[in-house]
């Protein structure tokens, strides 16, 4: 008749003292009201860790809703994604303060993907240019080594001078 609630942490010290003064309470042998209150405890316990499994679910299906979700992104407030999937059985599961706490989570998860991914392409283009300076500044070291000391290369002999044609012309050739 009090109405007490019983739960996973509550104790044979508060039952006890809360229910001591009752008749229907001080007709049961002691013995049993120990082992009544442990049964309660233990179905209590039960409860809770069936409503956490039920409340583990709910928010999975929760955050599976908002991936399929093609419309929810790292910009969509809360109000906007509650009225394009507020009346979704996954949506509507779950209590109000617990959904927006995975809401928000998710769309950080959003956010932070987002700045990778600008980070990266940040990235990537620092070193497209860094590779492109390199190649710049190698080129530049090949011209300059290519500038610095002409290769040496065979005269080409040129038609003879008239002293040279005379000269030729008086040694006899060699057969």
């Amino acid at each position: 008749s009090k109405g007490l609630v019983i739960t996973a942490s509550s104790t044979w010290e508060w039952f006890n003292g809360e229910l001591k003064d009752e008749s229907i309470f001080k007709e049961i042998p002691s013995d049993h009201r120990k082992s009544m209150f442990e049964s309660l405890v233990v179905k209590a316990k039960e409860a809770e860790e069936d409503a956490e499994k039920v409340a583990k679910k709910n928010r999975k299906k929760f955050v599976e809703l908002l991936q399929k979700s093609r419309e929810v992104t790292a910009k969509t407030s809360y109000e906007k994604a509650g009225k394009l999937l507020g009346s979704s059985p996954a949506w509507e599961a779950m209590d109000d303060a617990t959904r927006r706490q995975c809401y928000d989570i998710f769309v950080d998860q959003l956010k932070i993907q987002a700045g990778t991914k600008e980070d990266a392409v940040e990235e990537d283009e620092d070193a497209k240019k860094k590779k492109k300076e390199g190649k710049t500044t190698k080129k530049r070291k090949q011209d300059e080594e290519e500038e610095e000391p002409p290769k040496k290369t065979k005269k080409k002999k040129e038609e003879p001078s008239k002293d040279e044609e005379e000269t030729t012309k008086k040694k006899p050739k060699k057969k």
